[in-house]
């Protein structure tokens, strides 16, 4: 037999747990109708990144030639847009330890439809764990998804300083990108 007490104790549990459960579902689940939500993610794209430097980068800042190039895809949910490139080219002072001062704040994305979005941005850029990682952070100006939120994350590994050394330099890198274009 069990004391008398004890059904109240096993309801106060099961309310107590049963509420846990509730939000728990709540979290996965997500907002009830009618209530604000986040804004939804228009498209994530992940894809690769590279450049090319003439003269090659070293240690002391000079002018440099330099060519960039974005690849984006899969991109998803992108409906019909499933990948998209952006090219660049600029010629400014760089170096190993600084980034070229003639980058732009600009850059054109052309989708596989061949449509065509501007991205307007402002650059950070930290080294973590020996990994370069720029974060672009800015609007769609025009095109596909003009005016929404666009956050771009380039991932390079640090440049060797022994490469810096060279005569010849550093003539490329390669890395990864991740572009997520959020909500209007």
């Amino acid at each position: 037999m069990y004391p008398i007490g004890s059904n109240r104790r096993t309801r106060k549990l099961m309310g107590l747990f049963g509420g846990a459960a509730v939000a728990a579902s709540a979290v996965l689940v997500g907002p009830a109708a009618g209530t604000a939500a986040a804004e939804p993610e228009l498209v994530e794209c992940v894809g690769s990144l590279s450049a090319t430097f003439q003269p090659g980068l070293s240690l002391t800042p000079r002018e440099v030639a330099t060519s960039r190039s974005q690849h984006y895809g899969p991109c998803l949910p992108g409906g019909n847009i499933s990948s998209g490139i952006s090219e660049s080219a600029s010629v400014g002072e760089a170096s190993c330890l600084t980034p070229s001062s003639a980058e732009s704040n600009r850059k054109t994305i052309r989708w596989n439809t061949g449509e065509v979005s501007t991205f307007s941005y402002d650059r950070m850029v930290s080294n973590v764990g020996g990994t370069a990682v720029m974060t672009l952070r800015g609007t769609i100006v025009d095109g596909p998804f003009q005016g929404a939120t666009a956050i771009e994350v380039q991932t390079v590994p640090t440049l060797n300083t022994l490469d810096c050394l060279s005569a010849e330099g550093v003539t490329s890198k390669s890395g990864v990108v991740t572009l997520t274009i959020a909500g209007l």
